[in-house]
């Protein structure tokens, strides 16, 4: 108990699914040092699931990252290796910019529900670069997401999407107050 970080197991949990069987996961913490650390998670089951989860996280001077990933051989897609990668960076960049990037991406429509990592239907992939001063906003981002429900055609749906917004606000001597002043550019693509 008097130990804040180090490494070890942690609590196994069971879980119980229709397909999958009942299985156990058994988490190994690995501290890798003050600002980086690496949980390995086997997921054994019944249902001759085998998964290996990895979850890697960095504290930075400038920001932080993190990447959630698994592989799964399993019963339901016979013969065929699952998985999952997601990961985040959030980044202090010079001048006041804020680097933030996402990518998102699984192997089949069905992998994130089937073990239990999420509800998600949408998967979104991006960077985006941003500045937020007292009196200006600057924003450029480019996005591309991939819908995982059932009937969406992601052909037909926008999946790449692109930003670009400045704003100023300034106080006019002449007449007083204050006004403001945004452009933005929007742009939409997709495949069909």
């Amino acid at each position: 108990p008097s130990l804040s970080r180090a490494t070890g197991f942690l609590p196994a949990r069971i879980r119980t699914t229709s397909e999958l069987g009942t299985g156990i996961l058994v988490p190994y913490f690995i501290a890798i040092g003050d600002s980086r650390d690496l949980t390995v998670t086997p997921y054994l089951s019944t249902g001759w699931t085998r998964t290996l989860g990895l979850r890697y996280r960095q504290a930075l001077r400038f920001g932080r990252i993190e990447i959630n990933a698994s592989a799964s051989r399993d019963s339901i897609l016979t013969g065929r290796a699952r998985g999952y990668l997601f990961g985040n960076a959030e980044l202090s960049l010079p001048r006041g910019f804020d680097l933030r990037a996402q990518v998102q991406t699984v192997s089949d429509n069905g992998y994130l529900l089937d073990y239990g990592i999420g509800d998600r239907d949408r998967l979104a992939s991006g960077v985006a670069v941003e500045r937020a001063r007292a009196n200006e906003y600057v924003l450029a981002e480019v996005w591309h997401y991939h819908s995982l429900r059932a009937g969406e055609s992601n052909a037909t749906l926008p999946s790449l999407v692109g930003d670009l917004t400045w704003q100023r606000r300034f106080r006019p001597q002449v007449l007083g107050g204050e006004a403001g002043l945004r452009l933005q550019l929007h742009s939409q693509r997709r495949t069909s």
